[in-house]
């Protein structure tokens, strides 16, 4: 029997990587981004949805269309900009709302379910070591954004009542698309 997974931010990067490593037959993933992606697998639905605007409602929706969910992936990327005013502000809206907003809909989702371990959930967060550490690389913004991830992590792990699991990988970097360029043009 397949397995139900949400990816979000699944379109490019180490999300695209992640939807083509779980998008085998019998599994049914949902990959939410704001770029459309040419999609040949048949188990991937694409829903396109701008992560600052994604709702609890959204989230809603999406778990009563797979049912049972089996696994959710946060997977989006840091899109600030060096000189951009209220970057923050704006990373928070792709960084961090998302993740409570879709949290928040999954308990109440799971709220009047049976719970056994076929309603169970587990839910990745794709942060970064820069969470609990800092490094030159990255602006301030990054490392507050990773830090909050890291915070409401924590902060849903202890509301789960045994119906899901929430973690936080924090990885030094990931060979994707695009790794070699980066790395080229950064000390």
């Amino acid at each position: 029997m397949g397995k139900n997974f949400i990816i979000i931010g699944g379109t490019k990067g180490l999300g695209k990587e992640i939807v083509n490593l779980i998008s085998k037959p019998n599994n049914n993933v949902i990959c939410i981004g704001r770029t459309s992606t040419k999609n040949v697998n048949p188990n991937v639905k694409f829903l396109r949805n701008d992560l600052e605007k994604i709702t609890f409602d959204d989230y809603i929706s999406i778990f009563k269309l797979l049912g049972k969910i089996d696994g959710i992936c946060f997977a989006q990327r840091y899109r600030s900009k060096a000189n951009e005013t209220n970057k923050f502000i704006n990373e928070a809206n792709i960084m961090i709302e998302p993740i409570a907003n879709c949290m928040d809909a999954l308990i109440k989702y799971q709220s009047n379910k049976k719970m056994n371990k076929e309603n169970f959930t587990k839910v990745i967060v794709v942060g970064s070591s820069y969470s609990s550490r800092v490094g030159y690389d990255q602006d301030w913004g990054y490392h507050v954004s990773k830090a909050a991830q890291l915070s409401l992590v924590r902060y849903f792990s202890i509301r789960s009542k045994g119906k899901y699991s929430i973690n936080l990988l924090s990885p030094a970097t990931f060979i994707k698309e695009g790794t070699n360029d980066y790395w080229k043009n950064t000390k």
